[in-house]
């Protein structure tokens, strides 16, 4: 059994030098699961068996690891690279971390949830040894698709001292908790008079109750009462936007803390509860510091300690223990455990049945780790312990397993070829912009947001991939040394990209969703556009507005232009400056184009940009012609400017919705259009602007920089000495200066520090929001 299971894992086969096809996102194709199902062996890569996180005393005496002996290093490899090339890529380059860890954890997380589906849909058989068989290979194929989860896991939580293939500089000590740790043991206090369960009793709660219970809390906080309902309201929704959920979620998380007879997190009552809402309110208000890989490695810890008291999938079974996150793998141990106890006799042969039961299942009951539990009945199959009728069946069964269950996962997949902006998901599936479309709706009433559908970064790479020589082009460009390099290599990118057929699946998809409206707008989402740990990036991608859904030309046309702008000099240039790297996991937003009044609205601190045109796209480039509106929110009364495109109504429309976000998120950037039939603000996108702070701002490095006058981007000199205060000529075209800016920047080491333009432009405008998030002072001339 032990050689058969070697054979089907692949395990000696080693994929280096291409990265995962961009066709391969999906958890399907065959080769990704050849290079996953090398994870099916005991690797000791991050550990040996004496200092395993989890062990077994086997039956021999001689202690075994069962938990990280079996992380495989498999993250660089389905990235195309050697795990030593890989560390020394991601060495003190957080977001470009960020970006690797979150991909393969999102991408484990898409399987997991497809995954219980296919499962819940199989029914298990009555007979013991063939239900054993099934559950095997539905761990199998569960631990396969998670293989990156699990190493990445491993890597945050490395406790080895010598590690060249880690990237992270820390110890396990100095790793500590983030965020979602804290919230794990204060949350159950803050939203005390809410919960509904008690230790192992849920006391017939549901999400009908918890969903009533986040309306009255949100209620509170859209009519400004100074409440802890209000508070409450603001402390799920900044926990719910962190971890990627609902809101709902996240007091089902509270309630399961409190339903868990173990303390792994908190427990209502450990703690005041205005003084865990204080604690907690005070953690999310904190200024945002730089990234580094000790913070990236710390908050994704955290991020998957707290994932553990969610769900995958919303369902009355919840409340059963079913379909919670990572059940793939948890689940299918456990039932697989419990079934072999029951059914040891029909599991083993007698003299291992009794080993079993009197020396191993005690010390697995005994475990907290569920999916070590099933690594350790993994191990027993390999070493050929089950009897060889169970062995057996797994083989004969396991072709049409794999087939059916591929099948089952490829329909789901291409269901989800377009996904709701309502629901949360992982930037990795729906990119960054549609993460900030999710967060607009957990705040406000649902009509004051425009609604639409996000083209999945699946359904984008499936298309992506089918491009013949796309996949070793992208790997040159992020391969290439120099940014000119990097630059022509995109430039061939966006070629192939523009004369390619996307699939027809997909465009019939998005045509059919939008064949009752008249005109829509299709906005780039990437994965590193608008979150948190990256930045605003607004104007970095394209959107195109006012297509016809009807023409497939027009429609083929701007996907195309949408996609290919991940490759243009000025998106280039930017993930140059912020360490990212350059493959292109892109999502698409596409909404009905509503051709009216609208605008943007930037806020800080109660100062107030709002810029307003007769359409919302005339704001977004230098030289557009819109109203422009300087206003400080004054309570309890506010004197409005009068506005000749929006009435009175309408413009405090839009200083609520921006007041009520900033007060949730902090600085806050949102586009806005005046619905044609209610006439009322629609939200269209909206993103935090945490950016970074200026750099050097002190008086004396102010003083010392040099200003530099430029009128001329084709000689653009070699910065050396000072820093300096660039000085723009109005005759410039800042829309094509970008990525000349980028460019400049990068090959004299961020000398610029502040950028000073002859005309004021709103800070809500592309080239502001790309300036600030580079951390470079802008001014204007008087």
């Amino acid at each position: 059994m032990k050689e058969q299971l070697r054979k089907v894992s692949k395990s000696d086969q080693h994929f280096e030098g291409r990265p995962v096809s961009l066709s391969e996102v999906g958890p399907q194709p065959k080769e990704l699961i050849d290079r996953l199902q090398t994870s099916l062996i005991k690797h000791n890569h991050f550990a040996i068996d004496s200092d395993d996180e989890f062990q077994i005393r086997r039956e021999t005496g001689e202690v075994q690891g069962i938990f990280k002996v079996w992380a495989a290093p498999i993250i660089p490899e389905l990235e195309g690279i050697t795990v030593e090339t890989w560390a020394r890529s991601m060495k003190g380059k957080p977001l470009a971390l960020f970006e690797s860890l979150e991909q393969w954890r999102g991408f484990s997380d898409v399987a997991d949830r497809r995954l219980q589906q296919v499962f819940a849909e199989r029914q298990l058989p009555e007979d013991p040894e063939v239900a054993i068989g099934e559950l095997f290979l539905r761990l199998h194929h569960s631990f396969t698709f998670a293989a990156p989860f699990y190493n990445l896991e491993a890597l945050i939580a490395d406790s080895r001292v010598i590690r060249p293939d880690n990237p992270i500089d820390i110890d396990q000590q100095e790793i500590g908790g983030g965020k979602l740790d804290l919230v794990a043991m204060a949350l159950p206090s803050a939203v005390g008079n809410l919960l509904v369960a008690e230790q192992l009793n849920w006391n017939d709660i549901s999400w009908e109750v918890l969903r009533d219970q986040i309306a009255t809390l949100k209620q509170s906080f859209l009519e400004g009462e100074e409440s802890i309902a209000a508070e409450q309201f603001k402390l799920i929704t900044r926990v719910a936007s962190t971890a990627g959920l609902k809101p709902e979620v996240v007091l089902f998380a509270a309630n399961a803390l409190q339903f868990i007879p173990v303390s792994v997190g908190g427990k209502q009552g450990d703690l005041k509860q205005d003084d865990s809402l204080a604690m907690l309110g005070q953690l999310f208000e904190q200024p945002q510091g730089e990234a580094s890989n000790t913070s990236v490695a710390r908050e994704m810890n955290a991020l998957i300690r707290f994932l553990n008291w969610t769900t995958s999938i919303q369902s009355p079974d919840n409340f059963q223990g079913k379909f919670w996150r990572y059940d793939a793998v948890c689940a299918t141990a456990n039932t697989l455990l419990n079934l072999i106890k029951q059914h040891t006799q029909a599991a083993f042969d007698p003299e291992f049945a009794d080993i079993f039961t009197e020396q191993l299942a005690p010390q697995l009951d005994n475990l907290d780790a569920t999916s070590a539990k099933g690594r350790f009945l993994m191990q027993l199959l390999v070493e050929g312990k089950f009897k060889p009728t169970i062995s057996a069946r797994i083989l004969a069964a396991s072709e049409l397993f794999v087939d059916e269950v591929t099948a089952s996962l490829e329909d789901i997949k291409n269901g989800e070829m377009l996904v709701g902006l309502a629901e949360p998901h992982s930037p990795f599936l729906v990119g960054g912009k549609a993460v900030g479309i999710a967060r607009a709706m957990q705040i406000f009433p649902e009509q004051m947001i425009q609604d639409g559908k996000v083209i999945t970064s699946e359904a984008v790479g499936a298309w992506l991939g089918q491009i013949k020589g796309l996949d070793q082009l992208i790997a040159r460009l992020q391969a290439a040394e120099t940014i000119d390099e990097k630059i022509q290599l995109g430039q061939n990118v966006k070629q192939l990209i523009s004369t390619s057929d996307i699939p027809l699946a997909l465009l019939q998809t998005v045509m059919a969703q939008f064949a009752n409206v008249q005109r829509m707008v299709l906005r780039s989402s990437s994965f590193d556009e608008d979150i948190d740990i990256v930045g605003p990036a607004p104007g970095i991608y394209e959107s195109v507005v006012d297509v016809n859904p009807r023409n497939s030309t027009e429609v083929q046309t701007a996907l195309k232009i949408v996609v290919s702008s991940f490759f243009s000099e000025k998106a280039i240039g930017f993930r140059e400056m912020k360490g990212l790297r350059h493959f292109p996991i892109m999502a698409i937003i596409a909404q009905e184009f509503i051709d009216a009044p609208g605008g943007s609205i930037f806020i800080e601190e109660g100062k107030v940009d709002l810029n307003v045109a007769i359409n919302p796209s005339q704001i977004n480039g230098i030289g557009s012609h819109f109203e422009k509106h300087e206003l400080e929110i004054q309570r309890p009364s506010l004197q409005l400017q009068t506005s000749n495109l929006l009435s009175d109504q309408q413009m405090r429309e839009v200083l609520w919705l921006g007041q009520r976000a900033e007060e949730m998120l902090g600085p806050i950037d949102m586009e806005f259009v005046i619905g044609p039939e209610t006439k009322g603000v629609k939200i269209l996108q909206m993103r935090s602007l945490k950016r970074q702070t200026p750099r050097r701002e002190d008086s004396e490095t102010i003083h010392a920089t040099t200003t530099m006058f430029i009128d001329d981007l084709e000689s653009l000199p070699v910065l050396e000495g000072d820093l300096i205060n660039l000085r723009i000529s109005e005759s410039i075209d800042l829309e094509k200066f970008q990525g000349q800016l980028f460019r400049w920047i990068i090959a004299n080491n961020n000398k610029i520090i502040e950028i000073t333009l002859g005309e004021e432009i709103p800070r809500t405008c592309h080239f502001a929001n790309i300036v600030g998030c580079l951390g470079i002072k802008l001014t204007f001339v008087k």
